[in-house]
């Protein structure tokens, strides 16, 4: 009876342990998940900019080749 005791309670220590160590792998996930959202956000952000960017210098461009071809 003794051992089945201890082996019962090795378990129960050994459950809790593991129970533990999904928990702080949970909070990691989340985490990271997290970061990654901000990251993505930033990059869609930034995608953004650069297109609005990339549009004007064309219309600039076209605007100098106007004035380049009035000339």
């Amino acid at each position: 009876r003794s051992e089945v005791e201890k082996a019962k309670k090795k378990l129960e220590a050994d459950l809790t342990n593991t129970q533990e160590q999904i928990d702080e792998i949970n909070r990691r996930k989340a985490e990271i998940e997290g970061r990654l959202s901000k990251v993505d956000e930033d990059l869609r952000g930034m995608s953004a900019r650069l297109e609005e960017e990339q549009g004007l210098a064309s219309k600039t461009s076209r605007q100098l080749k106007d004035q380049h071809d009035r000339m």
